[in-house]
This record gives structure tokens, sequence and C-alpha cells, in this order.
């Protein structure tokens, strides 16, 4: 359609019902970002579908909204954010794609060009949908309700992250008991490509701490 659906609703009822479609048990869930919010999500409504759960700087940010110590984090992103919102007025969203990786790994979007190649373009194929994304009724998660995910859980998150992302982690890892938290160095948001190698073996360690029966 032309974009009524989207939202994070829309999204985490999609990913609860394709892994439902594997049929292969409950999974190890890994999301990133906005991913990661919606990976949140599934935990929350559906617990039953997932073995293990790893949060990549998840896109909580309403989780500090009542928080004394989210209001520097929240300040800092809705100031940074601006010059991409005004992007999107003008209908440019390739150009609001290009601010938004730049304030997400706290970098000019200048930098844009010198990302991975396969991100980069995976980036603008989906450039179109950012102003959807921002429009969309946003889905709150609070604290209480991530209290209820018993799932095994890891709060993963780059070094050098921008303050919101790194502020976000503390409070998600708290609200999860029993959470295990881990940065990545010499990364920042897009951790999985820009240190890849240490990101994938913090990943694969906890999932094979958690494998079950397999």
């Amino acid at each position: 359609d032309e974009g009524k659906q989207y939202s994070p609703a829309t999204h985490a009822a999609d990913l609860a019902a394709f892994i439902a479609g594997l049929k292969s048990g409950p999974v190890h869930l890994v999301g990133l970002s906005y991913g990661g919010a919606l990976a949140a999500l599934v935990a929350v409504k559906q617990p039953e579908l997932i073995r293990s759960l790893t949060l990549a700087e998840p896109a909580l940010f309403g989780i500090l909204a009542d928080l004394p110590e989210g209001k520097a984090a929240l300040e800092s992103w809705t100031t940074g954010a601006a010059p991409m919102q005004a992007a999107l007025k003008k209908g440019d969203a390739v150009e609001a794609t290009k601010l938004l990786s730049g304030l997400v790994n706290g970098e000019p979007a200048e930098n844009f060009d010198k990302l991975p190649p396969a991100l980069r373009q995976m980036l603008l194929d989906n450039a179109r949908t950012l102003p959807l994304l921002f429009a969309a009724p946003p889905e709150s998660v609070t604290c209480d309700a991530l209290g209820t995910i018993k799932t095994p859980t890891l709060v993963i998150r780059g070094a050098n992250s921008p303050l919101i992302f790194s502020k976000t982690n503390e409070v998600v890892a708290r609200c999860i008991s029993g959470s295990e938290s881990i940065a990545i160095p010499e990364a920042s948001h897009v951790m999985s490509y820009q240190n890849a190698a240490a990101f994938n073996q913090a990943l694969l360690r906890f999932v094979q701490k958690h494998r079950g029966g397999d």
C-alpha cells in the first residue's frame, strides 16, 4: 500500500509470523537499531518464539523520556536530527538518509560515501521508507514491559556510538534482569560492519552458550 500500515506494530507482527512460519522451534533473534526495537517487541509479546535475544543498540529511545539522566541524550538526538527532518520535509529522502547515517554513527554526513558498498546500497534502496518510518506512530516499550523478558538477552553497543545509544542500552540492560552487556571496540552504530570480527565473535559466543538442545 502507500504506507498506511507502516509501523513498528505491523513489522513486529510480520517478524513474529515469519518466525512462526519457519516451524523450527524457538530462534536466536538478533536486531540492530529499528530491528532491535522490533526484536524487543516480539520478545515481550511472543516470548515462546525466541531462544535467545540480542539487542544491538535498539531504537527504544522512549524508555529515556521519564528518566532525568535521559534528558541530555534525548535533547542531543533531537538537535542532531533537525537537519534530517528538514530534508524529509523537502522530500529529499536520499539526503535525509545520508544525514541519518552520519547522526547515528557520530560522524559527518559526508562519510556516507565511505561506508561499505553493500551497506551504502542497502540504505539507498530503502531511502524511500524513511518518511514513513518517522511518520509512523511510535510503539512504546516500557521498562516494566522489558522486565517481563525472561529470554537470555545480550545488549550490545559500539564503543564509539553517540550518547543516545549508549544511554538507551544502559537502561534496557537494567530493565531486563539477568541480561548481559558488551561494547564492540572501534565501532559505532553499524558495529556489525565496522568491526565485524569482534561483533560476530561476541554474538556467536552468546548464541553458543544458549543453544539448548541443538
